[in-house]
């Protein structure tokens, strides 16, 4: 019996999802000994949405975007961890929150733009 060994997993460029948006931290988090320096955002269903007001999220109102983060983060974040994020930090991982709100067609437009 011979065993087999998965080769190819070093090689294999990893796959990137288009519902996904990673967000590098300047000032990792500290959980524990623990640090994290980036953070997938995920695109939230309706679901993560609820009992938050979608105008307030898309003038990236701090307390909206710390209640959602959570709910859409990698490793899941605590509301605590998301209010104590360094200001350059909050900005980009609420830009990727207000991301998703944009359609995919005027992203286009904006990237033809540029």
């Amino acid at each position: 019996m011979s065993k087999s060994t998965d080769t190819n997993k070093a090689t294999t460029p990893a796959i990137t999802d288009a519902n996904v948006t990673t967000v590098t931290l300047e000032t990792p988090i500290m959980r524990g000994t623990d640090e994290i320096g980036s953070i997938d955002i995920r695109k939230p269903k309706t679901g993560a949405l609820r009992g938050l007001n979608l105008a307030d999220l898309l003038k990236l109102d701090v307390d909206s975007v710390i209640k959602l983060v959570p709910r859409i983060s990698s490793p899941n974040l605590a509301e605590h961890e998301v209010a104590n994020l360094e200001p350059d930090d909050f900005v980009q991982v609420s830009t990727a929150v207000v991301g998703w709100f944009v359609p995919k067609s005027q992203k286009d437009e904006i990237k033809d733009k540029m």
